[in-house]
């Protein structure tokens, strides 16, 4: 076989395979559209108060918040807390260690106000890979698994704006990836029912949290507005 025709070969295995992730990622973007996740709060509460590990995460956040605020005090600039996920969780499936350490943030009223819209998740080991991460059938699979766990990361996650464009990517990570059908061109196509009941399932749950823990109506008006423009701008911007 000569080397323009094992090109060819090789050309077709790529547009193969790319056709196949396509087709992997509509499939996940139609099971999350047609059985939309239910989670118990008081589920994951109740996690909170029982779980060793958990307690163990809270201790430890303390002790480091305590520190961040002291040097806060002293002009120091804080960022959002990052969360790591490593490639390997992401093509196991392993949304455990993850999954405790945003159910900690749950662990009391102070918790919850400290952290809103505080937190980054970042995944690491997809540097050199050429497509975006919402393009990744394993990606998205993962993504989807942990906003079925944990929906609540509209309260917690930190948000995109013209002056921290990365610090909010997680939100924009988490709508392309269970709303969105990627293109050949590189571009995500929007399915609009679901993105409807993203939005709504995700406002729902947020809401939860203002009532669990009796926060101010007014935040919650100001958070759904800034979350709304964020996704706008940004999906617009695509």
């Amino acid at each position: 076989m000569s080397r323009k025709e094992n090109n060819i070969k090789r050309m077709k295995v790529a547009k193969s395979d790319r056709k196949r992730e396509r087709q992997e990622a509509v499939v996940s973007q139609v099971a999350y559209d047609n059985n939309p996740p239910e989670v118990s709060l008081d589920h994951i509460l109740h996690l909170t108060r029982t779980d060793n590990r958990i307690r163990y995460c809270h201790e430890q956040q303390e002790s480091q918040f305590k520190m961040l605020n002291e040097m806060k005090q002293h002009g120091a600039k804080v960022m959002p807390l990052t969360m790591s996920v490593t490639k390997e969780e992401v093509k196991s499936g392993d949304i455990g260690n993850v999954f405790l350490n945003l159910c900690e943030k749950l662990y009391d009223r102070d918790t919850v106000m400290r952290r809103r819209q505080d937190i980054r998740l970042v995944f690491h080991g997809y540097d050199r890979d050429e497509r975006s991460l919402a393009e990744i059938p394993e990606f998205r699979s993962f993504i989807a698994k942990l906003d079925m766990a944990f929906p609540y990361m509209f309260y917690f996650a930190a948000i995109a704006d013209k002056n921290n464009p990365i610090d909010g990517g997680f939100l924009l990570l988490l709508f392309t990836a269970t709303c969105c059908t990627p293109c050949p061109d590189g571009r995500f196509e929007i399915i609009n029912k679901a993105a409807d009941r993203f939005l709504r399932h995700h406002f729902i749950h947020m809401n939860q949290i203002f009532a669990e823990f009796g926060l101010d109506e007014s935040l919650n008006m100001k958070m759904t507005k800034q979350i709304v423009d964020s996704l706008k701008h940004y999906c617009v911007a695509a």
